[in-house]
């Protein structure tokens, strides 16, 4: 909720989600990305956005810890997903698959698709983070449908929708290197 402006953080987020675009198609997954146009530009695909925000969570943190007794910085068993109506009037409210339906915003099996791109991206990038010494806490992803209906990852990747934890931290002390620099 907090707004500010950085100088140069357009160009940083526009570099970091061209890069994780270019390495998440080499991987075969479908995105609206089509290439970097500029240092703060991208040419993408025109897709209709499906009013979901997808969170895929690896460590407990943030609104999950807030809304639950789990401690910040548990390793989760399995990746959790967690589904969000993407609406700022109603300030994106947790959402659950039925009432997604009852909308209908999407189909079971599209949401299927849904779930499963985004977990192969979980794979993709933890271990793209982990080769860099960063630990991917989660991450949040926005999908739309291109102009023949197919599911495709939207939006950006960057510093801005996922966490990110310094692997090389001292004492024990998480050191983010995300939003929750600023937001802390």
């Amino acid at each position: 909720k907090k707004k500010q402006i950085f100088k140069g953080k357009g160009i940083l987020n526009c570099s970091i989600s061209s890069s994780i675009f270019d390495l998440l198609i080499k991987h075969k997954i479908p995105t609206h990305y089509i290439k970097k146009i500029n240092e703060n530009s991208i040419l993408a695909k025109k897709v209709e956005i499906i009013p979901i925000e997808v969170v895929l969570r690896n460590i407990a943190y943030g609104s999950l810890c807030k809304q639950t007794n789990i401690v910040p910085g548990t390793k989760l068993k399995q990746p959790l997903i967690d589904l969000y109506y993407k609406n700022d009037n109603l300030n994106d409210p947790l959402i659950t698959s039925e009432r997604i339906f009852l909308l209908d915003f999407i189909q079971p099996e599209e949401l299927q698709v849904v779930k499963e791109i985004t977990h192969n991206i979980n794979n993709i990038l933890k271990d793209f983070f982990l080769r860099l010494n960063l630990t991917l806490v989660d991450f949040k992803l926005e999908f739309g449908r291109d102009s023949s209906g197919k599911i495709i990852l939207a939006d950006e990747f960057s510093p801005d929708n996922c966490r990110l934890w310094d692997r090389n931290s001292k004492n024990g002390k998480i050191e983010s290197l995300d939003k929750d620099r600023f937001r802390n």
